[in-house]
């Protein structure tokens, strides 16, 4: 077998005592023999330029967890002790002492890792103690008019499904707000308005009547209805004012746009297919917005020439301001600036409608309930004005309605105040609040 002839092209380096025992015996050295001849060279080598031996590692018999951990720490300007935490380097080994191989370095060793205990995020109401430091919630506490296991929550949390549900706040029934009705006062108080206003309050709802006058009392400083009706046979301010809040003269132009918008669009086209002059009927017209609102787009689709609207309303003083035809800025907000150039003439914060539009619209007084409809009628427009008419008034109102118009002629009512059975009254349901009747 040849020599290895590694060693002759090395430096030569100190003999150590394992080399110089390998010479000395002549025998072939293995390859693990070879391996550590040359990490003692290299360590040598190493001594030789820093000038001390690196330090000496625990031996490999040196059973694990044996290494000294530390305890305390150093303190500063002073040497610490063995076992201490400390940052001053540890003593040099004295030249010569041997590295030992990296595998006999034994492995460090670590603590066994235990998963922290959290606290529960709640205790139980009923059961065993809580574990110690976890704070205890206070039981809850059901209302003292509540029987035993009623389900009880904390504001503002939503009750658990261990507990059951919590039963919703009731709303008082429509039979239950009419108890709260004096019906004896509330005919007395009839009784007086027909013969103020000449106003029939039998076919309204009485819950709503009842309220909104008792209201209405009370803000004026009446201790009842009937000593309303008495002030106002002298007052005729307050005669008015009761006038308005039993019709409820709420209204402007253009009121919701976008049913306006379906009108010019889809309706007025089909009536001005017909070629012939249209007939219109504004019921509840109150301050004439609602037939001015017509005249103006009849005019815009380059009709109205020969359309007629009719414009009725139950209140006389009402029909007077409307037969006036002067608004205030505040009631002009629905008209846009090119219409309000174009059909009314400005003075002042006044707008007076002009002409070519107050000779398309006749006035008229009318109940609703007791005077007759007129016939032939290519549209009606009776808009938010039966929100207080019984379920019965409404029914005979819309079969009347329906009676008055001519075969495909429209209804156009308010968009809260859906027709329930359109069918019975031989209409066809367009869209929210507006109808048309079935050809014949």
């Amino acid at each position: 077998m040849a020599a290895d002839p590694e060693p002759a092209r090395r430096p030569a380096v100190p003999a150590t005592s394992s080399t110089a025992t390998a010479g000395a015996s002549g025998a072939p050295q293995t390859a693990l023999e070879r391996l550590r001849a040359r990490m003692e060279a290299q360590q040598a080598t190493v001594q030789t330029r820093v000038g001390a031996p690196l330090p000496a590692r625990p031996p490999i018999s040196a059973p694990a967890g044996s290494m000294p951990r530390p305890s305390t720490l150093a303190t500063p300007g002073t040497r610490p002790a063995t076992g201490s935490l400390a940052t001053a380097p540890a003593p040099r080994p004295a030249p010569g002492t041997p590295m030992p191989a990296r595998s006999a370095l034994p492995a460090p060793t670590r603590p066994p890792l235990t998963a922290p205990v959290r606290p529960p995020l709640r205790t139980p109401l009923t059961g065993a103690a809580p574990a110690s430091g976890v704070p205890v919630r206070p039981p809850l506490r059901a209302p003292l008019s509540a029987p035993p296991g009623t389900p009880v929550s904390r504001p503002g949390t939503t009750p658990d499904r261990a507990r059951g549900p919590v039963a919703p706040m009731p709303m008082p029934t429509l039979s239950e707000i009419e108890q709260t009705v004096d019906h004896a006062a509330y005919l007395a108080f009839s009784d007086a308005v027909k013969k103020l206003l000449g106003f029939d309050l039998t076919q309204y709802k009485r819950p709503q009547v009842w309220r909104r006058a008792n209201s209405f009392a009370k803000q004026k400083g009446f201790a009842n209805l009937i000593a309303l009706c008495d002030a106002c046979k002298a007052d005729i301010d307050l005669r008015t004012e009761l006038r308005d809040m039993i019709t409820i003269n709420v209204s402007e132009f253009f009121r919701n746009p976008e049913a306006w918008e379906q009108v010019r669009t889809a309706v007025l086209p089909d009536l001005l297919r017909l070629g012939r002059p249209i007939r219109m009927w504004s019921a509840g017209c109150s301050l004439g917005y609602e037939p001015y609102t017509w005249a103006m787009l009849v005019k815009e689709a380059g009709a109205g020439a020969d359309t007629r609207i009719l414009a009725t309303d139950l209140d006389e003083t009402i029909l007077a301001q409307a037969r006036a035809s002067v608004y205030s800025d505040i009631q002009m907000v629905g008209v846009s600036p090119k219409r309000k150039s174009r059909f009314f003439e400005s003075s002042d914060d006044r707008s007076v409608v002009k002409p070519e539009l107050r000779g398309m619209v006749q006035w008229k007084r009318q109940d609703l309930l007791r005077d007759p409809f007129p016939s032939d009628l290519d549209i009606i427009a009776c808009r938010n004005v039966v929100i207080y008419f019984t379920d019965e008034a409404k029914d005979g109102l819309y079969r009347r309605f329906a009676a008055a118009l001519r075969p495909e002629g429209f209804l156009f009512i308010g968009a809260t105040e859906a027709i329930a059975d359109w069918r019975a009254f031989g209409l066809k349901m367009l869209s929210s609040g507006l109808y048309r009747k079935s050809g014949s």
